[in-house]
């Protein structure tokens, strides 16, 4: 197909079959080709969706349920897919924001001097919740010292989390993953990884979730941590709270960064040798 001259390409599940080579290959050429033509891009991976279409269409047994920014449309997706998979027996309640993510991020942009500045913005994130448990508040520290405002990447930070339990929970997981301006999961981690039940907690509880880590060496744009609290293991669990886009990372830095994420490296050298 790549060879056909077209001005419109329909893909329907095209990069489900090759090795990773074929995958790029095939990626370069879509956003070659979508510099001068259109791609109808039809798929069930939502990671391939939110890397290459500017908007989706949600179809259901030949319905149009949501068209929109690709980024709302996943969202909206993913909730249903967790419903459906939850079934009758857990109710999920829409959270929805009146304020899109690209309006906050324009409103709070910091100056350009930050090398990197973050906002909590829980009250205007999009997401779902049963009830159970709520996300209250979201703060990221220097590992050990005061609030970070700005960092220029590497730096060991303390991510905080705190939740109200309403109805017992008998093994809890707080988790959160920060994402590209594409929505591409770069990193994140959950409690169960390092904190094995039994760890009931009952009705009027709280927890308070710690997470001390390098932050990657970031390229600049806009990043955004999507934060949840669920019950059970990581394979049979209930997403009790989920917010997409709770915290707006902004990374501004002079030095050039590479790949969707970078490391600190402890040294790198180079010398001449004579044979």
């Amino acid at each position: 197909i790549a060879h056909v001259d077209a001005d419109i390409l329909v893909i329907d599940e095209a990069l489900a079959v090759g090795d990773a080579v074929f995958t790029q290959k095939c990626m370069r050429y879509l956003r070659r080709f979508m510099e001068q033509g259109t791609v109808l891009f039809v798929s069930h991976d939502t990671g391939s969706v939110s890397n290459l279409c500017q908007k989706a269409a949600w179809l259901d047994h030949g319905v149009m349920r949501m068209h929109d920014i690709a980024a709302e449309v996943i969202k909206a997706y993913a909730e249903y897919c967790v419903q459906e998979i939850y079934g009758d027996s857990v109710k999920l309640d829409s959270v929805r924001s009146e304020k899109s993510v690209s309006a906050q991020m324009i409103k709070n942009k910091v100056d350009q001097e930050t090398k990197i500045s973050f906002y909590e913005d829980i009250a205007n994130s999009d997401g779902w919740k049963t009830g159970a448990a709520e996300i209250q508040s979201v703060s990221i520290m220097q590992a050990d010292g005061p609030p970070a405002t700005t960092l220029a990447g590497g730096e060991r930070l303390r991510l905080r989390i705190e939740v109200a339990v309403h109805q017992t929970l008998s093994s809890p997981i707080v988790g959160f993953f920060v994402k590209d301006r594409l929505g591409q999961s770069l990193f994140g981690e959950n409690t169960y990884t390092y904190v094995q039940p039994p760890c009931l907690v009952e009705a009027g509880g709280k927890i308070v979730a710690e997470f001390v880590f390098a932050l990657p060496l970031l390229p600049n744009g806009e990043y955004s941590m999507t934060i949840a609290i669920a019950n059970g293991d990581p394979y049979n669990h209930v997403q009790h709270h989920w917010l997409h886009d709770a915290v707006i990372l902004h990374v501004q830095s002079p030095k050039l960064r590479y790949g969707l994420i970078g490391i600190p490296f402890e040294s790198v050298s180079m010398r001449k040798t004579f044979t």
